[in-house]
């Protein structure tokens, strides 16, 4: 997911840009303080959906493996997003990256169609989740353009 955001008679514009559905939104918002608390919300829910989607795939996928292991991992994985969904991002993104190995554990292998969104989706957030795990945060500054 993107956000950009510009400046424009006082007022902070930002848009979302889904990656895999196209789906924009934008909002506009007084101050950069405002409009980070919209950042931090759309960030919390892309997590949360795209991971919780993911995990019911895997799910979907493992019940045809037969691997308990795996989907008691996957289990875990869906119970932790749904305990956190309406944490704080900075909640949610450290128990991600706390669950980074279990994550890696369901993934799909290489060859499968699904390997794909793992890549492109599911690690970004892991890598993301680190940084604010990490302690880096989430910054606008308002400036005119």
């Amino acid at each position: 997911m993107t956000i950009t955001g510009r400046s424009e008679n006082g007022s902070i514009t930002l848009q979302t840009s889904d990656p895999i559905s196209g789906r924009k939104q934008t909002v506009t918002a007084s101050t950069p303080d405002a409009a980070l608390r919209v950042a931090y919300f759309w960030y919390r829910l892309y997590i949360c959906e795209k991971l919780t989607a993911w995990t019911q795939q895997r799910i979907y996928a493992i019940k045809f493996s037969n691997d308990a292991s795996r989907l008691e991992a996957c289990a875990k994985l869906l119970g932790m997003l749904q305990r956190h969904s309406n944490n704080s991002l900075l909640v949610i993104a450290s128990q991600v990256y706390q669950q980074r190995d279990l994550i890696a554990f369901i993934a799909p292998g290489e060859k499968s169609n699904h390997y794909k969104i793992y890549q492109h989706i599911v690690l970004p957030i892991i890598a993301f989740c680190k940084t604010l795990a990490d302690g880096q945060v989430l910054t606008i500054s308002k400036s005119e353009q």
